[in-house]
């Protein structure tokens, strides 16, 4: 069985922001990070993410403007060249394999580096992930996506991703969703998703992501949108 779905180049967007946390508290902000990956982690997970670092004021809790400590990229185990690794970035880093993208992922970039200054703090600034997966939540044989030339084959049973390396002039660039997690005076996710099945339709799926974020929103988290509620 084949699914048949369309693409959303621009992709249903939905943006939470989390609690503040206290300035200093950079533990309390990889645990918002890591609770977001955590709440979407049944049906979407990141492939491929890239990390960008940042040197943080204690006194106002925002990225100073200095040279950034470091940017990171890193892939699941086996997910590449399954998927297509288009990077956002110009001259990006290597990429280094890892068995999983989780909170404990973003820590182990935080090595400790002598600040530039005094009242800094090294500290994660955004995590954007390139590629991911997406469940499905009926057996499909594939999934056949409009714009895309050929079906999408499943990534590991019940689940697929993207953007895949013969999708079709541009569309490469366009996985299932792309999720980012930005902190400046806090943490904020921002969720596009692309693939119609994970928010256009009434599916299992897109109530699946919904779900979700409202575990995100019962910790306290604040939408932007009005996507929960529709």
């Amino acid at each position: 069985m084949i699914d048949q779905q369309w693409l959303d180049v621009n992709g249903a967007e939905i943006v939470l922001d989390a609690p503040l946390t206290e300035l200093a508290d950079r533990a309390a902000r990889l645990d918002q990070l890591g609770d977001a990956l955590a709440a979407l982690a049944p049906v979407m997970r990141p492939l491929v993410v890239e990390v960008q670092l940042c040197w943080r004021e204690l006194e106002t809790g925002l990225p100073a403007y200095v040279p950034s400590p470091g940017r990171r990229r890193f892939a699941v185990a086996g997910a590449v060249p399954r998927v297509a690794v288009r990077p956002f970035w110009s001259d990006p880093p290597p990429i280094e394999t890892v068995e999983a993208i989780d909170r404990d992922l973003i820590a182990s970039c935080l090595t400790g580096a002598s600040p530039p200054g005094p009242d800094l703090q090294e500290d994660w600034l955004e995590v954007s992930s390139t590629a991911m997966a997406v469940r499905a939540f009926a057996p499909f044989d594939a999934i056949k996506v409009n714009l895309l030339e050929a079906p999408v084959p499943p990534y590991e049973p019940s689940w697929f991703a993207g953007p895949i390396s013969n999708a079709g002039e541009g569309y490469e660039y366009v996985a299932p969703a792309q999720l980012t997690l930005r902190s400046e005076g806090h943490v904020a996710l921002k969720l596009a998703v692309h693939w119609s099945r994970w928010l256009h339709q009434m599916t299992p799926e897109r109530e699946a992501v919904l779900a979700g974020l409202s575990r995100l929103v019962d910790k306290g988290w604040t939408e932007e949108t009005e996507a929960l509620v529709q």
